[in-house]
């Protein structure tokens, strides 16, 4: 079981860090001392919280008031400041595996010792693999009601999170203090604030406390779960022989495989909705064109009641698509009538926003803002896309409380449904067969010079949970940054081929003595369908109706102009989706409503070749006196040649991948090792190192070194020190000891960039600038520097 958690700070509103004024404590990164790092800038200061935690009642006035209005902060962030943060999120993964095999094999060796062969080998083998995946995901949600407060004197509105994730804070559920000494230390920073006394949460507690509390529930999503059977049938047929007295033995043979692979799964959906918030107040963007096309019907008016004052449940119950009521009649929802759907029209009051945020933009005019347009988030509430919430009731009146003060709390839905994730089965097979030959030849030039040669044809099936069906939408929040890029598709692919390689390996070794070698090899891999996963950002058609979702992951994307207005959209939480400071509103680029979404395939690669030769030598140097007898040396040098040959990517068919080496072949390698052995007491010195390489797998998150997050991530090459050494106590006893990497070695990735949008440019568009790809090429060419150093860590290890 494993449960994740986030510490997040509190939100202060910017008034409080105003009202700091000269005394206000910075927080940043500061890069103007030079050199190769810059420093963390943050406050010492500590956020004094106040009488009270949580929204209160004035008992003077009887106003609502924040919890927070009497809070005092001098900084936005103090990592020692533990009580400042708060429990962001939780969840929790159930998952338990059932991987089973059964094969027969049968086996015949025939011996003939006759013209030239000694024995021919034939067999059959034949197995079932079922891997079964129970994997649930867990989030947890609180039933407590958001506050909406209003400010009686300047009549501001502020949000209050409800909710028993967002009270708990970081002081009630701190853990131990990290143990280390050295945290970031290899990454150039000193011992400080910063890095010294981090508090962990301890996640135990937070669980305990979170599935005590009676106002949250666990939500569901099982789209991980998944069955796959592989069954395998194969059948050989190989040849031994010996000619020449013995001076040329080998074998020919060949194998035969048929595979058949099954796959039951899901495809799912999990869609965005502000955390720790019920109000459902989130829109997209294809909403909010419509409400500026003046060109559609005018939406249906707020039809307010008696006072002629707009209350909480009147501004959010009236919708205009079919799911809200009439509620001009009173705070009673039995007095409601249901609004029939309008279909898309046009908001006059917004449209007449778009329109002046154009004419500023064209020169005409100041910038506008929403409250000269009455368009805070309030007024835009009953046009909230609301299908896929944590808590959908739409389809029956809310219950009410009794009160006819207006607010929203008094109102709630007495059952709801969770339509936040959703998943379509998906199902696939795929079956494959593979001839795979073989000759390995020995030719013994003396008793102390042997050639090797080996032609072959290898197969390596990809992981069995690569094989899993369908795909994961998942949806992100955007906030008003002028960066699109939201949201991610996971791609899965039930049709992956095995990995085929024609090898050749050639080989001369030279037995000097009887414990002495010198060899020199020569070898070529020829590799095709290789497992690699690509990764680039692209529009996906709309699956905000998950009855429309496509079968297949690959009719997802949206490749076609011209369909662009069939896109996901970009999704956002109140006036986010329509600032008047983000270049994206009312663009006139119509993929700027578009969710640009990081999709990752996994995709058999085309072919790619490795060529290298390799030195070796071995000797134990038994003809010194005593105890210098055991001394002895082995050592290695590879030097290899590899190449991905280039092409165009699945998922994005204008994206030409390059052609990078292959990963984890580093150009040169090598091992050096001195040891003492004797009378069963050894002491072995292991010096070992590579150069830089480019990353195969990035177990941290699955994806492929060639194609990660817009770019590539390398192996920088280390040489790293071992000693070895045990003793031989007894005939039923020995000692061991090891040190790994006595010189304190650091592992250390680094990433290129080559479609990450990060270089600044003029363009003619609403900004003045746009931002266009970073391509940084392959680092192993000298070609560019690194831009970023994301990952460090070192392994030393002592065992007795």
């Amino acid at each position: 079981m494993l449960i994740r958690l986030w510490k997040t700070i509190i939100k202060f509103h910017s008034q409080l860090l105003w009202d700091a004024g000269a005394n206000i404590e910075p927080v940043g990164v500061d890069c103007t001392g030079g050199g190769d790092t810059c420093s963390m800038v943050y406050g010492d200061s500590f956020v004094d919280l106040g009488d009270h935690l949580y929204a209160y009642t004035d008992p003077e006035t009887g106003s609502r008031v924040l919890g927070s209005a009497d809070n005092v902060a001098l900084t936005g962030f103090n990592p020692q400041d533990v009580s400042s943060f708060h429990l962001g999120y939780i969840r929790e993964n159930d998952r338990n595996i059932k991987d089973t095999i059964a094969n027969a094999q049968v086996d015949f060796d025939w011996d003939i010792d006759d013209y030239g062969i000694t024995t021919i080998e034939f067999g059959a083998k034949t197995s079932k693999r079922n891997k079964d995946v129970d994997d649930q995901s867990y989030s947890f949600q609180s039933l407590e009601a958001t506050e909406i407060i209003r400010d009686p004197v300047t009549n501001e509105i502020a949000v209050e999170l409800g909710g028993s994730l967002t009270d708990i804070r970081g002081d009630i559920i701190a853990g131990d203090p990290i143990e280390y000494d050295d945290f970031m230390e290899s990454l150039g920073y000193a011992r400080e604030g910063s890095t010294v006394g981090w508090t962990p949460i301890d996640v135990k507690m937070a669980k305990e406390m979170i599935l005590g509390d009676g106002n949250v529930i666990r939500n569901v999503d099982n789209t991980a779960s998944r069955e796959t059977n592989i069954d395998t049938n194969a059948l050989y047929f190989k040849t031994n022989f010996e000619f020449l007295d013995g001076q040329l033995t080998g074998d020919i043979g060949v194998r035969y495989v048929e595979t058949e692979v099954e796959a039951i799964g899901y495809s799912g959906m999990s869609y965005y909705e502000q955390g720790g918030s019920d109000l459902e107040r989130d829109i997209d963007r294809h909403t909010l064109g419509e409400l500026a096309d003046r060109s559609l019907p005018e939406c249906r008016a707020v039809n307010l009641g008696d006072d002629g004052v707009a209350q909480d449940y009147e501004l959010k119950y009236q919708r205009v698509d079919g799911t809200g009521w009439d509620t001009s009649a009173g705070p009673d929802p039995s007095t409601w009538t249901r609004i029939e759907d309008q279909g898309a029209c046009h908001d006059p009051l917004f449209a007449n926003y778009a329109d002046a945020l154009n004419d500023y933009r064209a020169g005409n005019g100041a910038i506008p803002t929403l409250a000269d347009y009455s368009l805070l988030w309030q007024s835009m509430w009953r046009y909230a896309d609301i299908g896929t919430g944590r808590t959908y009731g739409w389809d029956n009146l809310p219950a009410w409380n009794g009160e006819s003060t207006g607010v929203i709390t008094n109102y709630s839905w007495e059952t709801s449904t969770n339509n936040q994730v959703a998943s379509t089965p998906a199902y696939k097979t795929h079956k494959y067969t593979n001839v795979l030959p073989s000759l390995n030849l020995n030719y013994a030039f003396s008793d102390d010079f042997v050639g090797r040669l080996a032609l072959s044809k290898t197969m390596t099936r990809p992981e069995i949970d690569l094989l899993r069906p369908g795909y994961k939408v998942t949806e992100a929040g955007y906030w008003g940054s002028g960066n699109t890029n939201v949201g991610r598709v996971d791609m899965y692919n039930t049709q992956l081929e095995p990995l085929e390689s024609n090898n050749l390996d050639l080989s001369l070794e030279w037995y000097f003595s009887e414990t002495g070698m010198l060899s020199l090899a020569y070898y070529k891999k020829d590799m095709s369908n290789f497992t690699d996963r690509e990764t680039t950002l692209s529009p996906i058609y709309s699956v905000r109706d998950p009855e429309d979702a496509p079968e297949s992951g690959d009719e997802l994307i949206l490749q076609n102009e011209a369909d662009i207005a069939e896109c996901h959209p970009i999704r956002a939480t109140t006036e986010f989706g329509y600032l008047a400071s983000d270049p994206t509103t009312f663009s006139g680029d119509a993929s700027d409503n578009c969710a640009n979404m990081t999709v990752t395939k996994t995709v058999n690669a085309k072919d790619a070749t490795i060529e290298g030769v390799e030195v070796g030598y071995m000797d134990t140097y038994d003809f010194l006196p005593g105890v210098f007898g055991g001394l002895g040396i082995n050592a290695n040098y590879t030097y290899q040649q590899s190449e991905y040959e280039s092409e165009y990517s699945s998922i994005n068919p204008n994206l030409l991948l390059p052609s990078f080496p292959v990963a984890d072949t580093p150009e040169h390698s090598y091992n050096f090792t001195a040891f003492w052995e004797q009378n069963g007491n050894q002491i072995r010195l292991s010096m070992r190192g590579t150069s830089d390489s480019l990353v195969g797998k990035d177990w941290a998150n699955g994806q492929y070194g060639r194609s990660w997050n817009q770019g590539s991530i390398w192996n920088e090459g280390r040489t790293t020190l071992d000693l070895s050494a045990s003793w031989q106590v007894s005939e039923n006893m020995s000692l061991t000891f090891q040190a790994i990497n006595l010189t304190d070695e650091a592992y250390r990735t680094y990433f290129t960039s080559r479609t990450l949008n990060v270089v600044r440019v003029a363009a003619d568009n609403a900004a003045g600038y746009d931002f266009v790809a970073l391509e940084e090429g392959n680092p192993l060419e000298g070609m560019h520097q690194h831009i970023v150093l994301i990952l460090s860590t070192k392994l030393v290890r002592h065992t007795a």
